[in-house]
């Protein structure tokens, strides 16, 4: 488990203290992040202390409350804002959407450089993140078995223990992306319609895109389970490279299926028929008929 943010408010020494969003304060920190962008979904997953010298809000009330929104949307655990910096005075709307949100939203005293609580919050979890570290190794073990490439169904059980995660695949048309491997469950498909910069960390896990060939195949969707700890959106995120070699390797399979056919069973031209062989056998060729022939 990892701290908190009202763990962190209750270190006097950080400075910090509470706006708004006080139904939040139970939140996990995972991260903690500097971050001055108005739109930072692109550089999260999900889990952060946001910190901010107060450049990042922007002072138009809509888009104050807009700003909080897309934190909320992406996961983040709360919002530290330094005090008498940057920051315009936030306004009510925002306030009452942290309300409305359970968003922490906490000020830090300009005495407290962020590194400080940076560095409390990487001690803090450093046991996660070693297990986290862990699982993302186990992935790759589990593909040391060569059995394991052959056997899809039981690969993707064993990537979901190893992972902590429920595992899904689907393509962007919501069929099977993989033989045995469930799709995308069906109160879930909303999510296959998402534009392509969506941040990952949807509610109760992570999507992430699956590419072959330059192209988007499908999605892995990860659903944490209640009975492990999740190796987070790294660990995804390997699983949906191995997802996508896999889709790859179907693939090739399948267009070489198809040239066999197109081989055994060629366009005829005139005086030209397929020549049957023993049973059991391969081969497939063609021979020309000549006028003796019956």
């Amino acid at each position: 488990m990892s701290i908190t943010v009202a763990e962190l408010v209750a270190m006097p020494h950080l400075g910090l203290e509470v706006v708004a969003g006080l139904a939040g304060l139970d939140r996990e920190v995972g991260w903690a992040h500097v971050c001055e962008l108005e739109d930072p979904q692109p550089w999260l997953e999900g889990g952060e202390l946001l910190m901010t010298t107060g450049m990042a809000v922007p002072r138009e009330p809509g888009r104050q409350a807009a700003y909080l929104e897309r934190l909320a949307a992406c996961g983040v655990a709360g919002l530290a804002i330094s005090k008498d910096l940057c920051a315009p005075p936030l306004t009510p709307s925002f306030l009452r959407s942290a309300e409305r949100l359970g968003f922490p939203v906490v000020t830090v005293s300009i005495e407290v450089p962020f590194v400080a609580i940076a560095r409390i919050v990487v001690m803090a979890n450093s046991d996660s993140s070693s297990r986290q570290l862990v699982r993302q190794i186990a992935v790759f073990d589990a593909l040391r078995d060569s059995t394991a490439l052959s056997d899809l169904p039981a690969l993707f059980r064993r990537l979901e223990h190893v992972s902590g995660f429920e595992l899904y695949l689907s393509s962007p048309a919501g069929l099977p992306l993989l033989p045995g491997v469930p799709g995308i469950p069906d109160d879930r498909r909303d999510l296959l319609g998402r534009p392509g910069d969506a941040p990952a960390h949807v509610p109760g896990g992570y999507i992430v895109s699956v590419p072959v060939d330059g192209k988007n195949a499908g999605y892995l969707l990860g659903l944490r389970t209640a009975s492990a700890e999740p190796g987070g959106l790294g660990t995804l995120q390997h699983i949906a490279t191995i997802a996508a070699l896999q889709r790859a390797t179907l693939e090739r399979e399948r267009e070489s299926t198809a040239a066999k056919a197109r081989n055994c069973w060629p366009s005829y031209w005139p005086g030209a028929r397929p020549v049957s062989w023993p049973a059991g056998s391969m081969r497939c060729s063609a021979r020309p008929l000549s006028s003796a022939s019956p």
